[in-house]
């Protein structure tokens, strides 16, 4: 387990992890070279947001490595680039606003292309593509700002982490795994030995800020979709009593400034210094689940669990001993009572 959370500090390594490639049309692949720009100037290059989806394509050949090393993934990978176009255009180090640590990985190596390409000349800055932002407003710089992602955030490892990373027979599938699933690898995270919280929930009904004073820990995730409304990233958030704080990507701590409803979208909108504000395409519109955590369980008394059959001249029904905060269950044996048939004897005691 340790092994494997070394590893997710490594971002070259992330690209190791499976990604199910993604069909978005039939068009082939032309290799064919980049054009230029038809200035006065012929050694102007042409930038990324004015090519071609071919030229797009002969860029990330002969300039992207992680692109030509991996056929399943190039059709995916350029329509992550041509969906980021705004970002990847800009000079310096490319914004990294996603969940996903695949995307981190490609962000630095379409990067690295994009410099080769320019032969390190540093293209226009831009100083942000929103005036102001939507949902959120600035809460802080972290030292970890730039080594550190939303899930990493969320539960306090400040390191980059997909869910279920503490197990090594989990790997998360962004398009395939829908959002209830993610959350359950967020619960074997949590009750593995790196933090042993037992008592986890989850729910897709909002808490409201109180139940941080009964010791409860509160985070949510929810699925992302890019312009062609395919899967593609999640997002954390984490309750706090200063409200609900996230880190996008490799930016700065936000506060969310709207309601929690599954039926108010999330925009991806991030900022580096509370000044500059930046949005990329990706739209999180999926249902959003609560995770409720805490070391302990709340067992009761031993009762009945409301899990029963019938079989032969008996029927059984389930008694255990029932977590108050989280159903679980422990101590379960059954019980039965004679019983013909329907309608079933209920239970009378042992």
């Amino acid at each position: 387990m340790m092994k494997k959370v070394l590893v997710f500090l490594l971002i070259v390594s992330i690209s190791m992890f499976s990604f199910v490639p993604v069909a978005y049309g039939d068009e082939s692949i032309n290799h064919e070279s980049i054009a230029h720009t038809e200035q006065s100037d012929m050694n102007q290059k042409k930038r990324l947001s004015e090519m071609t989806d071919n030229e797009l394509k002969a860029f990330l050949l002969e300039y992207v490595n992680g692109y030509k090393a991996d056929e399943t993934n190039q059709e995916s990978m350029f329509r992550f680039l041509k969906d980021n176009l705004a970002q990847f255009d800009s000079a310096g180090e490319t914004p990294i606003p996603y969940g996903y640590t695949l995307y981190w990985t490609w962000t630095k190596q379409i990067d690295e292309g994009i410099k080769a390409y320019y032969n390190g000349e540093p293209q226009s800055q831009n100083t942000g593509f929103r005036d102001n932002p939507i949902q959120n407003e600035f809460y802080q710089v972290p030292s970890y700002m730039y080594t550190c992602n939303c899930y990493g955030y969320a539960i306090g490892i400040h390191v980059l982490a997909n869910p279920g990373f503490s197990d090594d027979d989990i790997t998360l599938n962004i398009i395939s795994d829908n959002v209830w699933k993610i959350a359950q690898y967020v619960k074997a995270d949590l009750q593995s030995t790196y933090f042993n919280k037992q008592c986890v929930k989850t729910t897709a009904i909002c808490p409201s800020g109180s139940i941080l004073s009964t010791g409860k820990e509160v985070i949510c995730v929810r699925k992302g979709y890019d312009s062609n409304n395919i899967p593609c990233d999640y997002h954390f958030m984490r309750l706090t009593t200063s409200g609900w704080l996230h880190k996008p990507g490799n930016s700065a701590i936000l506060r969310h400034t709207v309601a929690h409803s599954s039926s108010v979208d999330w925009v991806d909108e991030y900022t580096y210094n509370g000044i500059n504000w930046y949005s990329s395409s990706i739209v999180y519109s999926d249902t959003i689940v609560y995770i409720i955590y805490k070391a302990n369980h709340n067992y009761g008394s031993l009762q009945y669990t409301g899990v029963n059959y019938h079989s032969g001249a008996y029927h059984y029904y389930e008694k255990a001993y029932v977590c108050a905060d989280c159903n679980d269950k422990y101590g379960a044996y059954y019980v039965s009572v004679p019983c013909s048939g329907s309608p079933h004897q209920g239970p009378r005691g042992e």
